[in-house]
């Protein structure tokens, strides 16, 4: 079991067990979305821990009406793998 800390005010969601951080995600807010910047894990096997950070992040753009960017290569993995479930907060990029 472990806990999950929003610091709305450092922009980071953690992960921890105890006194030991399991896994940081860090995000800014620009406009109306947020940008999901690093997803950073302690032990590379434990991508859970920054999938649920992920969708802390998610459920918070929802509530709040932003959109997401994840420009993360793990945050940009879960949005790819649950793109169905993701949809509705992944902000769209217009390209130049």
């Amino acid at each position: 079991m472990f806990d999950i800390v929003h610091e709305k005010e450092s922009h980071r969601v953690i992960a921890k067990k105890d006194t030991q951080v399991l896994a940081t995600l860090i995000y800014e807010l620009t406009d109306n979305n947020i940008v999901i910047l690093h997803t950073i894990l302690e032990n590379e096997a434990d991508e859970d821990y920054a999938r649920d950070l992920i969708l802390l992040v998610v459920d918070y753009a929802r509530r709040n009406n932003y959109k997401v960017i994840p420009a993360s290569p793990l945050a940009a993995k879960v949005f790819k793998k649950d793109a169905d479930l993701l949809a509705d907060v992944r902000a769209v990029i217009e390209e130049k």
